[in-house]
């Protein structure tokens, strides 16, 4: 018997070491969570302050957008106005209002002023999604 309380005894402790060889594996990866903890909230946060910053900037952006839209429309407004009265007088006058080189210039700037302002409200929609 003392034969089989010797190879038992071997057994057993080689039971409670590969036991205790699973338990300190588990504790070390548990370790490893604990410790890789701060390094992954930080990160996060880092990337949730940048997501609003950029989100705020994007904001800021898009009202900027749209101002210069507004300043273009704007400025097409005036520029219709001024086209159509010098127009009227031109007639009135009894001459081409093409034939002044300003006017066919202004014209060209007033459809670009207003293309441009259409094109600046599509860009500040498409930005908002």
């Amino acid at each position: 018997m003392s034969e089989q309380k010797v190879v038992f005894n071997k057994l057993f402790k080689k039971e409670e070491l590969a036991s205790q060889k699973v338990e300190l594996a588990l504790l070390d990866n548990l370790k490893s969570y604990t410790n890789g903890l701060k390094k992954y909230t930080d990160e996060g946060s880092g990337l949730q302050k940048l997501g609003e910053k950029q989100k705020s900037e994007l904001t800021m952006t898009i009202s900027a957008i749209r101002k210069w839209s507004d300043l273009g429309n704007s400025m097409a407004d005036d520029m219709a106005s001024d086209l159509v009265a010098f127009e009227r007088q031109a007639k009135e006058l009894g001459i081409d209002a093409k034939s002044s080189k300003d006017y066919v210039e202004a014209e060209k700037a007033f459809k670009t002023y207003a293309a441009f302002a259409q094109g600046m409200t599509r860009v500040a929609d498409n930005l908002r999604g």
